[in-house]
């Protein structure tokens, strides 16, 4: 019980209260409302993808009522044949759940996605940007490759790196940003094998790649109509 609500029994033994309803903020809040929300969609017709647990489909191309559904906590994309089937389903979500359309997609996890005609442009400059800021690099010197020319990925090799947590940082937040820039997955690839014993070489090299997305901060993933 919250502070102020407590009972005992006999023995001094405090009473565990037993919820009807899943309060925002408890650790089996978000289980609940997953469990909630994944039962309705199934009901609905869902399958739950065997490879992304947060994406559903429902539909086919060939009956022309296919739509995906990608789903983040209680942030919902959906995209489907035409938009007739979008508003299909806003309807359904509606008589279960309070629903707000914000429209098209146009920011979804850190992802900035820019329609042009019938393309669409997926790019993360905001967030490289901050993540730039964040670690004191937004004012480095730019660099024109993902890795430094001839580096060679040798795990005892140089001296062993004072600050294993910032190496770690920085390839966590640069990890993100390969949803988009699929021009740094090599090197960020490369150099998450290190992250258990990292040297300066290594946290160099991670540096390196951050001076090259300073460089490309408009780099991102096209997908043409």
């Amino acid at each position: 019980p919250a502070p102020g609500y407590e009972t005992y029994d006999e023995d001094g033994v405090m009473h565990a209260w037993a919820l009807d309803k899943a309060v925002y903020g408890l650790c089996q809040s978000a289980r609940a409302w997953n469990k909630c929300l994944h039962d309705h969609l199934v009901s609905l017709g869902f399958s739950q993808s065997a490879h992304d647990p947060c994406l559903y489909t429902r539909g086919s191309h060939e009956t022309g009522d296919f739509i995906a559904l990608a789903t983040y906590v209680d942030d919902l994309g959906a995209a489907g044949s035409d938009s007739a089937t979008v508003d299909a389903l806003l309807l359904e979500l509606r008589a279960h759940f309070k629903v707000e359309d914000k429209g098209p997609l146009n920011w979804f996890l850190s992802i900035t996605i820019d329609r042009h005609g019938d393309d669409l442009f997926t790019h993360q400059t905001a967030y490289a940007r901050d993540m730039l800021q964040r670690f004191g690099l937004d004012k480095a010197n730019t660099a024109s490759t993902p890795m430094p020319p001839g580096f060679v990925f040798l795990a005892n090799s140089g001296e062993p790196s004072a600050d294993h947590r910032l190496f770690r940082e920085l390839l966590g937040a640069l990890r993100w940003l390969t949803l988009t820039r699929v021009d740094l997955c090599f090197a960020v690839n490369a150099l998450c094998r290190y992250l258990a014993n990292p040297n300066d070489a290594h946290v160099a090299a991670a540096k390196h790649v951050c001076r090259y997305v300073l460089g490309t901060l408009d780099t991102g993933l096209w997908y043409r109509h």
